[in-house]
């Protein structure tokens, strides 16, 4: 339907001359946004989420050629429209053509405006911009609706709690085909939910927060998504499921294939209440899985099926009520992975490799779950099945984008007595336990802010997401990570920085309120994000090792910057030693000013950005223009190509009289040195003939001048251009602090 619109809207835009350029400029403005949804929904499966914009502000997000093609051609095609809108209208403007001119034409367009407006994207756009950027939030506003949980169950239940990976709803009935069919018959049978839907904004939508949204009940709030492996205190504040059951005596277990620590997922567990967790590693340390069962995602699912299977029993016979959950990996985007388990027990998909991993995930779950309703601890025990969020851009995207609006996350229950029924009552991930506690027989039916479906209202958070108004429990939630303040004692811990009671790897920054209290937390990225984030009027700060702010200085050097100064202050094993104040203001807050961050994740972590621009940067060594803004004119990949060709770059740079920046990325030592002594003569840096492999170099050429700084061997390196002068601003020039 859009689409007929859009073409409506360009052919009424060009048969009337009247208020032609006016029209054609809507026009292509209105087709540029859908085009930025569309392609958005290429990569999320979800159309313009918080990640996209996530991504745009901070991270490269690096993909193969491979994996941007299809969205690089789909974004020629709209270019092409967009001209050629543009051309025909000018065309016809100078030329005096026109096919009718009837006033009616005007306002059959001015109609069709209004209807584009009115589609789903345009709402998907307009609530993504308005929750992320302009709606700062007011957890206090919501802090009557969060709820701990309290009371005792009559009947202490076992519980199985299995997270399916990107196993959405929708894959019961997609393109007119099953590929759950296991699972959908046991929810015929039992309890189904089929209205649980994955809000757009920031907190939902990965393996994490799916993790966070249903134990805790809330949207998982971080600057930087899965940085939680970061921080010692992983939502210290929040009151979630497992502590609570502990607390009612139970035994708590969780499995999954993968590494335990990703995303900090195991600081998470471990300090909201289970006792056991069973990894990657677990599984390798006590033989549980052949190689043949082990992938880069982890663990494949019947190795990790069989071993929930022992613990089941092992548990059930223990006689304790318990909590035995696990996360399933095999259906993991972009392909998922396919498993010998299920030959000659599904039909597989020779388009969409990604559903025949879907149906045989099926398979895998449906028997595992069948094995529980069939053995003696049933009786006992509630089953649940949700996917963690909705499956994120794959080979089947397109399969799933045909009603974007309908997908949802599964949730189904499986408890002896219930018999197939079907709950319709919108809902999200937060009101999963909940709805299982309601099942249980707990009279306090709440968790954060998720409440129990069974009662078949909406709660609020849904209520209040579906007017654009969640911004307020994404700032509640936030609040619970418990932000020290800049005012906490500090302290060196080896070589992260402990502020009040909580301990974080370093770099560290943040942007601070007026009270002093953290309003975020980054670890990465410091040049690239700030030269895009930082306001005239913001006050943050940032901590590192001195030795690797190119300051020879033994300890933390840390920074609070505002406007008007810069407080520094310096903290070893001892606490903060000294600390003073330069009157200053710090030449990050002036603009023109281009970030640079260049390590060896060079994807996820490397690029050069102004507020308007972003400029990936290659391994190897870079340069790239100083002005009118950053391109990339020289680049070689000094790691996977011959010798340097030096009478070429010479030439290059001979020929540029503005200023050159140039760059590293990942690594240009690489065993062989005769590239790093030709880059020494040509760019008069005798400190390159010394550079260690991943040892980073961010300068400012000239050929006068070489000015340039160099990072501590297998660290990031962040570093600014002062793009109106050029001049290269280096960490400690910034807070006054160079030797």
């Amino acid at each position: 339907m859009t689409v007929i619109l859009l073409c409506l809207l360009v052919i009424l835009t060009l048969l009337s001359r009247f208020g032609i350029v006016f029209k054609a400029i809507t026009t292509t403005l209105i087709i540029l946004a859908y085009a930025f949804w569309y392609i958005s929904d290429m990569f999320t499966g979800n159309g313009v989420t918080d990640a996209v914009f996530y991504h745009l502000l901070n991270s490269a997000q690096g993909t193969s050629l491979d994996d941007v093609v299809d969205k690089v051609a789909v974004a020629a095609v709209f270019i092409v429209i967009m001209l050629a809108t543009v051309a025909a209208a000018l065309y016809i403007k100078f030329k005096k053509r026109h096919f009718t001119g009837s006033r009616w034409t005007n306002v059959a367009w001015a109609g069709v405006l209004i209807a584009t407006a009115c589609m789903p994207f345009s709402r998907n756009i307009y609530l993504a911009i308005k929750e992320t950027f302009l709606t700062p939030g007011n957890g206090y506003a919501v802090s009557s609706q969060y709820h701990k949980l309290n009371g005792e169950l009559p009947k202490k239940y076992n519980f199985v709690f299995i997270y399916a990976e990107s196993l959405e709803h929708t894959f019961r009935a997609l393109d007119g085909k099953n590929y759950l069919p296991g699972l959908d018959a046991i929810a015929n049978h039992y309890l189904d939910f089929t209205n649980i839907q994955q809000p757009l904004n920031m907190g939902f939508g990965w393996t994490m927060g799916g993790i966070v949204n249903t134990q805790c009940g809330i949207p998982l709030v971080m600057s930087q998504g899965n940085a939680g492996s970061n921080v010692s205190h992983f939502l210290s504040g929040a009151n979630c499921i497992a502590t609570w059951l502990t607390q009612q005596g139970y035994q708590t277990e969780f499995i999954r294939g993968s590494q335990k620590e990703f995303a900090g997922g195991d600081k998470f567990l471990s300090q909201h209440g289970w006792q056991a967790q069973h990894d990657k590693a677990w599984f390798e340390a006590h033989s549980l899985a052949t190689p043949e069962q082990i992938s880069g995602w982890g663990v494949h699912d019947d190795a990790m099926l069989d071993h929930a299977w022992n613990e089941y029993q092992r548990l059930s016979q223990a006689g304790k009520p318990f909590l035995l959950s696990f996360l399933t990996v095999d259906t993991h985007p972009p392909a998922g992975t396919y498993i010998p388990e299920c030959d000659n027990h599904i039909e597989k998909s020779s388009e969409y490799p990604m559903l025949t991993a879907v149906a045989c995930s099926d398979y895998m779950l449906s028997r595992f779950i069948n094995k529980i309703t069939q053995s003696e601890g049933f009786d006992n025990t509630i089953v649940v099945l949700v996917s963690d969020h909705l499956m994120m851009a794959n080979g089947a995207t397109s399969l799933l984008a045909k009603d974007e609006a309908a997908r949802r996350n599964n949730f189904i229950v499986i408890k002896k007595d219930l018999h197939g029924t079907k709950n319709s009552t919108q809902g999200t991930l937060l009101d999963v336990w909940p709805t299982v506690l309601d099942l249980a027989g707990l009279p306090d039916k709440t968790l954060g802010f998720g409440k129990s479906l069974l009662d078949n209202t909406p709660g609020q958070f849904i209520n209040d997401y579906v007017k654009g108004h969640a911004r307020d429990y994404l700032a509640y939630a936030s609040e619970l990570w418990n932000y020290p303040s800049v005012r906490d004692p500090m302290v060196q811990k080896e070589n992260s920085i402990q502020i009040g009671s909580q301990r974080y790897k370093l770099p560290l920054y943040s942007f601070v309120n007026e009270n002093g209290r953290f309003k975020s937390l980054w670890f990465d990225s410091f040049a690239k994000t700030m030269a895009r984030q930082i306001k005239p009027e913001d006050t943050f700060f940032y901590a590192n090792l001195c030795q690797n702010m190119s300051i020879n200085r033994p300890g933390i050097c840390a920074y609070v910057v505002s406007p008007s100064e810069v407080k520094q202050l310096h903290i070893t094993t001892a606490g903060i030693v000294d600390q003073k104040r330069v009157k200053q203001k710090s030449s990050l807050y002036q603009s023109g000013l281009l970030g640079i961050s260049v390590g060896e994740d060079v994807y996820d972590y490397s690029g050069a950005t102004l507020p308007e621009v972003f400029l990936p940067l290659p391994p190897g060594i870079n340069f790239f223009a100083a002005k009118p803004h950053p391109t990339i004119m020289y680049s070689y990949a000094s790691c996977a190509l011959p010798r340097l060709p030096e009478e070429e770059m010479n030439a290059f740079l001979q020929q540029k009289n503005e200023a050159m920046i140039f760059s590293s990325n990942d690594s240009i030592a690489c065993g062989d040195r005769s590239t790093l002594n030709q880059l020494a003569r040509l760019l008069n840096i005798e400190a390159l003939h010394k550079l260690q492999p991943r040892q980073q170099i961010v300068g400012l050429y000239t050929p006068e001048k070489t000015d340039y700084v160099i990072g501590a061997p297998n660290q990031h390196l962040d570093a600014f251009v002062d793009m109106t002068k050029p001049q290269l601003i280096t960490l400690c020039r910034a807070f006054f602090d160079c030797p």
